[in-house]
């Protein structure tokens, strides 16, 4: 099936910079196995960075509109950063959203989209073993140890443990070149044109994408239900099937449980490995706004909840939703 949507790009003035306004259609495929609903995803081109320093920026009806009152962008640590609106898809900010970059255990979302094509049997015992081991965020299991395909699944995406992410792929009697073949084809199936991966975990920097296509990847990820189940439990514990062992698994994104914050996390995964620095990526929603905020490569652990916090709320105070916006994130949920 097809979804079309309109995208409007714009240049505003400032100190003699030209202005132009242009709109153009695009189109692309959206699969049933995403069991994505009606709504309108991240645009193929998204506008160019808006910059709020002095100047009065109007966007137009298409997505929400800057106030007359908005506060300059928050600086941020990373070096990536983009944050749409989740009903529409326009960017109300960006900084080198466009450039490709080691995106770390972000992959794991799309791992779990490849997982949930195949209608996985959630009772599935899965035999832990040597083949599974990887660095990292581990699930402390020894070789083994039986667990069914439901606590891989909760397990790689609340505690972002490779080695449950590696026997969650080998779950679907894919082999390792065919997994990453299907991860390949579902970036291209949701319109991921800039984006490569060449194993499940994120640990390889080889898998590379930009921030503009993290967000539409989120987009697609956090509309599935088992999918938002799992990356919105704080705390997610279980027993191995066959020695009973006990585990409690918590959620790497502190965002969740953060007090004084106004608005709800829908969805969110973290990431990090050297060459990507700390990343993260946040579905939020305040009332009838909804805004998907993400950063690569923030500079600590702390830094990236902070970068992504900042940009939430500067984006909920600054924009105003009109009744079309708002009309339109409720088709989608």
């Amino acid at each position: 099936m097809r979804r079309f949507f309109p995208l409007i790009l714009i240049l505003f003035i400032s100190g003699g910079i030209g202005v132009g306004l242009f709109f153009i259609s695009a189109s692309y495929p959206l699969a049933s196995p995403l069991r994505a609903e009606s709504g309108t995803a991240i645009p193929e081109r998204v506008p160019p960075e808006v910059r709020v320093e002095s100047q009065r920026v109007t966007l137009p009806s298409i997505g929400p509109q800057l106030k007359n009152t908005a506060k300059a962008v928050p600086l941020v640590t990373a070096e990536r950063a983009v944050i749409v609106d989740g009903a529409t898809g326009v960017v109300l900010f960006g900084k080198e959203e466009q450039t490709r970059t080691p995106i770390a255990s972000l992959t794991k979302l799309i791992t779990a989209l490849v997982v949930l094509d195949r209608n996985p049997d959630w009772g599935k015992r899965m035999v832990m073993t040597a083949q599974d081991d990887r660095a990292g965020g581990t699930l402390f299991v020894r070789r083994g140890e039986e667990v069914t395909v439901r606590d891989l699944f909760f397990t790689s995406l609340v505690g972002s443990a490779n080695n449950a992410t590696v026997a969650l792929a080998r779950s679907t009697d894919l082999s390792r070149e065919e997994f990453v073949d299907a991860m390949n084809a579902m970036a291209r199936r949701i319109g991921l044109h800039d984006t490569v991966f060449v194993e499940p975990t994120g640990l390889d920097p080889g898998n590379q994408s930009t921030a503009h296509d993290i967000a539409r990847l989120a987009w697609h990820a956090f509309q599935d239900a088992s999918i938002r189940e799992a990356v919105t439990t704080e705390e997610y514990v279980f027993r191995t099937a066959n020695t009973r062992v006990r585990h409690r698994i918590k959620n790497t994104d502190i965002l969740l449980h953060a007090n004084g914050k106004s608005y709800t996390i829908i969805g969110g995964k973290t990431g990090y490995i050297d060459e990507a620095g700390f990343c993260l990526v946040v579905e939020a929603e305040e009332g009838p706004r909804r805004v998907i905020a993400l950063v690569l490569g923030s500079k600590s652990h702390e830094d990236r909840f902070r970068d992504v916090d900042a940009l939430i709320r500067w984006a909920l105070e600054s924009y105003q939703w009109d009744e079309g916006t708002e009309e339109r994130k409720n088709e989608r949920t």
